[in-house]
């Protein structure tokens, strides 16, 4: 498969594009929570376990469970209980209350393990009927995003946004970082859902232009440029190396998730109520063996 070169644009624009809202807006909650019934979707695997341990054993090897720490060592006044894991040989703090779940991660980015670590414990918050909190003492530029995208492969999982609650700095949103305000409705899984979508392409579009005329192909099953022509794993990662792609923190997986968001927000109308029935017709079909196998958290 011929590679093709993305990536090229850089966007130092300061804004927000208008929200991609609308008719087919309403069609992308629902094609994509269709999707998710494909375990496949998904890089990480669902636990349902209430304890923090068999949680993160079930997720994956990148764990390790090193206990509890005693109440009058919790770090955090707001804390009731406190439990150490390394992720990768580095440490985070997962740290709770009786209503919500946070994470200090410490010495734990991204490529290291980050990225499980939220799924992990926005897994645990959902089996045990608590709301996983952003990090009281605050979110880096990178969580901002990285923390949005987590959310929504969560509700997705789950079906529901009630296990997760924004950082009070995902509601303000960044104008420097170019990520916009989210919108957030409690108890509103669909409306909650939809926002979690625009937000994260909205986001990756200020820095990565370029997804606005990218697409995927469901009756091929592969990323399309704007020119039609197919684009191959080896040329997402050469994206993942452009400027742009850097100032937005967007890997390979990042990218896909991305161009999917795009596309399903702009299936209006019938189109997308017949992608919506191509899904249902085919389910399970259109996950396993493509592209955007592993796309989700």
């Amino acid at each position: 498969m011929e590679d093709v070169n993305i990536g090229h644009t850089d966007n130092n624009k300061i804004g927000f594009a208008e929200p991609e809202t609308g008719y087919g807006s309403d069609h992308a909650v629902a094609t994509l929570q269709e999707l998710a019934k494909n375990d496949e979707l998904f890089s990480y695997p669902k636990s349902s376990a209430s304890h923090l341990k068999t949680v993160l054993r079930e997720i994956g090897p990148m764990f390790q469970y090193e206990g509890e720490i005693s109440r009058l060592d919790v770090p955090d006044p707001r804390a009731v209980q406190g439990y150490i894991v390394g992720v990768n040989g580095r440490d985070a703090i997962v740290l709770e209350n009786d209503s919500e779940v946070w994470v200090n991660f410490t010495d734990v980015g991204e490529g290291s393990g980050g990225s499980a670590l939220y799924a992990a414990v926005a897994d645990y918050s959902h089996n045990t009927g608590r709301v996983f909190i952003g990090d009281p003492e605050g979110l880096s530029d990178i969580a901002l995003r990285r923390r949005t995208e987590n959310m929504l492969s969560s509700a997705l999982k789950h079906g529901t946004t009630r296990h997760l609650a924004p950082h009070p700095r995902q509601i303000d949103g960044d104008t420097r970082l170019g990520v916009p305000p989210m919108h957030w409705n409690e108890g509103g899984d669909a409306d909650n859902i939809r926002s979690l979508i625009e937000t994260t392409v909205e986001s990756l579009a200020h820095h990565v232009p370029e997804i606005r005329t990218s697409t995927y192909n469901f009756g091929t099953g592969t990323f399309r440029t704007g020119e039609g022509k197919s684009i191959s794993d080896g040329a997402f990662r050469a994206w993942a190396a452009t400027p742009g792609s850097r100032a937005a923190s967007a890997g390979s997986r990042t990218l896909k998730r991305g161009l999917l968001l795009h596309t399903l927000l702009h299936r209006a109308g019938k189109e997308g109520s017949g992608l919506l029935a191509q899904i249902l017709r085919r389910d399970g079909e259109l996950v396993a063996g493509t592209q955007l196998a592993g796309a989700f958290y």
